[in-house]
């Protein structure tokens, strides 16, 4: 999910805005939603979730409170240093000073040309948010839970039980959920070695494959590997 967050007195500008996000979203299959803002005290009640990707459209000349002041709020008071911001105006003046200001700016563009420059910097923003850390996100007892898939080692069906056990690098958590549903939301690095076990391929420290034992980083080993994932489980480890 990628948040459009636009702060700007001028209604036109916003219709001009959301036709740009508009056109340049479809080349993509992400989840977007904007939002429009043109007072200052409403942004400030702006969603603080610092996990959700953000590209916020600040206008550096609007009366009230400028585009500067947004940036940082959002920077030093909200200490979000992740969402990506972009400046516009119509007056080229204000780019030098709020680029020294050091808070991490991806543009500053003129409003007459932002039909040629948005869509540009939506897609600079796009290879961000792709680069991002992939997670696995899901709630047990109504607690949210956000686990980095490069930490998971391995991942267990817990004996007479509906949960399984994520093992990861520093914790282990439990999920409500079956290994065959869990493996359609991970990525290509994970393999259901059996009916009991998924593993992160780059954490596998050998395999033996005549004995049919994987051992894992943390000296874990897994006897139980079907013998319809073998040739996968070999192919997989060779590129890692």
């Amino acid at each position: 999910m990628i948040k459009f967050i636009i702060y700007d007195e001028s209604k036109e500008n916003k219709e001009v805005i959301y036709e740009e996000i508009d056109k340049e979203m479809m080349r993509y299959d992400i989840e977007y939603q904007k939002y429009y803002y043109y007072e200052f005290d409403k942004l400030l009640k702006e969603d603080k979730n610092n996990n959700l990707f953000k590209i916020y459209i600040l206008n550096q000349t609007n009366i009230s409170k400028s585009g500067l002041t947004v940036a940082k709020y959002i920077r030093e008071k909200q200490d979000d240093w992740k969402s990506i911001i972009i400046f516009i105006s119509n007056r080229n003046e204000y780019k030098l000073n709020i680029i020294t200001k050091r808070l991490y700016i991806l543009d500053y563009i003129l409003i007459d040309k932002i039909k040629d420059e948005l869509k540009k910097l939506i897609r600079i923003s796009i290879k961000n948010y792709d680069s991002r850390p992939k997670e696995l996100k899901y709630k047990y007892k109504y607690v949210n839970y956000n686990i980095q898939l490069k930490d998971i080692i391995y991942i267990e069906k817990e004996q007479d039980s509906k949960r399984c056990i994520i093992y990861t690098k520093n914790e282990e958590y439990y999920i409500q959920s079956t290994l065959s549903k869990l493996i359609s939301n991970l990525d290509d690095r994970f393999i259901k070695s059996s009916k009991s076990y998924i593993i992160n391929i780059e954490e596998v420290s050998s395999y033996n494959i005549k004995e049919n034992i994987i051992t894992l980083s943390n000296k874990k080993q897994i006897f139980e590997i079907s013998r319809n994932i073998k040739k996968e489980l070999i192919n997989k480890l060779r590129k890692v």
